[in-house]
């Protein structure tokens, strides 16, 4: 979502309200511009451009390793209003002309926090179509205002690297990060289309990972393989969990490993009906 605000010293007070991961967010995100909220003509004028943006309603989530099922995807829009909020503001750059909050959806059980993130917008438009397209939408005149884009994931925190890495400041450790952080990263990167942005990085934390592939705990690496890769060890993979695991859980979201549990959310469908 996003929608037009002035720059402001007053002091945040309340938080911007969650969305269900199980919402369909309108184009593109519900955008708001200055005149209030653009409702879309069809539901066919921009599903395709930000189709992948919200998890996929109706199918079994997991949350803290147990299952749960969403209702069907809601047609309803995010709330016009966006409300100040408490979390302080991560500054990307000084001479900043964007404002982005990045929200949890209300069922994550990976972040509660909502961040706020200083940015440009031209760096962010020529980063994503996805997000050149929204920016595009909410478009004006008006030169004293600054925007706001609303975006809605798991794990907002991923958010702060990439932004990091579109605006040529990354943090100092980016080689050493962690495999879970490069999947949040990856699934971020295939939402907002921002392949080209990040390729550099992706095959570097593909190298670093690739070869502990096999290795329980990285059974994510069905993902990365199949969506960034080449299929590096994806039928190897394949194989090993085959034998190695038991009947995957009556909701879909999870099986074991051994006694270790793997969570099959991120896993691609055509793999896991294997």
């Amino acid at each position: 979502m996003a929608r037009r605000r002035r720059r402001s010293n007053k002091q945040p007070e309340s938080r911007v309200p969650a969305a269900q991961s199980g919402d369909t967010l309108h184009p593109p995100l519900g955008l708001h511009a200055k005149g209030g909220f653009q409702e879309p003509a069809s539901s066919e004028d921009a599903p395709d451009l930000l189709s992948s943006v919200g998890t996929m309603g109706g199918e079994s989530q997991v949350e803290g390793g147990h299952c749960s099922q969403n209702d069907t995807a809601s047609k309803d829009s995010l709330p016009i209003e966006i409300p100040d909020f408490t979390s302080p503001p991560i500054e990307i750059v000084e001479d900043y002309d964007l404002i982005i909050l990045a929200c949890p959806y209300e069922d994550s059980s990976a972040c509660t926090e909502i961040l706020q993130f200083l940015v440009s917008k031209h760096a962010i438009s020529i980063s994503s179509p996805i997000f050149k397209a929204l920016l595009a939408f909410g478009e004006s005149d008006a030169t004293n205002e600054t925007d706001t884009l609303q975006l809605y994931c798991d794990n907002p925190s991923a958010f702060s690297i990439i932004f990091r890495i579109i605006h040529f400041c990354p943090v100092e450790d980016l080689f050493d990060l962690d495999f879970k952080s490069f999947v949040r990263i990856a699934i971020l990167c295939e939402e907002y289309e921002l392949h080209n942005a990040l390729r550099p990085w992706m095959y570097i934390w593909s190298q670093k990972y690739s070869k502990h592939a096999l290795d329980p705990g990285y059974e994510d690496w069905l993902y990365i393989s199949k969506k960034f890769g080449s299929g590096e060890k994806l039928e190897e993979l394949v194989n090993i969990l085959a034998n190695e695991c038991g009947a995957i859980s009556d909701c879909g979201a999870y099986l074991f490993r051994g006694e270790k549990k793997a969570l099959t959310k991120n896993w691609p469908r055509d793999i896991l009906g294997k």
